[in-house]
């Protein structure tokens, strides 16, 4: 019985494995800024690779412990670091997005719970084909 459980779960994880190969839109390295005291505010990063044959779009990115999150990009214009709110990501067939900090991320606002280095958190992604797909993402210090 016991040779029987341990086939199936290989079984089991061997096609998760297969899917997350095969799965059009790969996350990979997700990380959440630790927060700060009490602000209530943080931001994300993450690489994104569109594995697919068609374009996709990253529409919407939530948080359960967060009370919105939005794509936002930073830019350095006349010497003055900017950050803007962007509405939605178009990811080419082979194109590869890392967000950054200093560049594109996602940005937590409404925090319910300080986030604690060494914690995980959920990130949902909403993408246009893809559909909705959820990544831990690790919390890492200030630095």
């Amino acid at each position: 019985m016991r040779k029987i459980l341990l086939a199936m779960l290989y079984m089991l994880s061997t096609v998760a494995m297969a899917r997350a190969a095969d799965a059009p839109i790969v996350i990979t390295g997700a990380w959440v800024r630790a927060s700060l005291g009490q602000s209530g505010t943080t931001a994300g990063y993450m690489n994104i690779e569109n594995r697919g044959a068609s374009e996709d779009k990253l529409l919407s990115v939530a948080m359960p412990v967060a009370g919105m999150a939005h794509l936002h990009e930073s830019t350095m214009k006349g010497g003055i670091m900017q950050m803007k709110a962007v509405d939605s990501l178009a990811l080419k067939p082979g194109q590869s997005l890392e967000m950054k900090p200093g560049a594109m991320h996602i940005m937590v606002m409404g925090l319910k719970s300080v986030l604690k280095a060494g914690e995980t958190v959920q990130l949902d992604l909403q993408f246009e084909h893809a559909g909705r797909i959820s990544v831990e993402a690790e919390v890492r210090g200030v630095k």
